[in-house]
């Protein structure tokens, strides 16, 4: 009888022994899986935060660029802006120089009259260029406005 027990206690021993052995194996696995889990986790999150840097990159650098191009198109908007000033400048001092020497001219003198008109002319001419200056500043004015709106 002794024997049968303790035949039944190696019995029950060895069951436990497997038991344990069983739930250790399935808790192994278990971590193993969480441990496969968490990496997969962490290399999506990773890639997720790399596009994330690469497309903030791209925005910066597309800012960048607009930014760089609009400057560049300002600059030109003022070059062009000083050069129609400075055409305005140049026919407002012929303008003064018509009129100092219309001031000076005896309209009772045949030859003097035919002067006149001529400086008349010449002095409308410059009219029509200055308002034509005027108009392209404006433009130019308008442009660089609605470029920065």
């Amino acid at each position: 009888m002794q024997e049968w027990q303790d035949h039944n206690k190696a019995l029950r021993d060895q069951a436990r022994q497997q038991e344990l052995a069983d739930r250790q194996r399935a808790y192994d696995e278990k971590v193993k899986a969480q441990q496969q889990q968490n990496q997969q986790q962490t290399q999506q999150q990773q890639q997720a935060q790399q596009q994330q840097a690469q497309q903030q990159q791209a925005q910066e650098k597309a800012v960048k660029k607009q930014q760089q191009e609009l400057t560049e198109r300002v600059q030109e908007a003022r070059r062009k802006i000083e050069e129609n000033n400075k055409e305005l400048e140049k026919t407002q001092r012929t303008k003064e120089r018509i009129d100092k020497k219309t001031q000076k001219l005896d309209l009772s003198n045949e030859k003097d009259q035919k002067e006149y008109e001529k400086l008349r002319k010449e002095a409308w001419e410059i009219d029509k260029r200055q308002q034509e200056t005027r108009r392209r500043i404006n433009e130019i004015n308008n442009r660089m406005n609605r470029n920065l709106d």
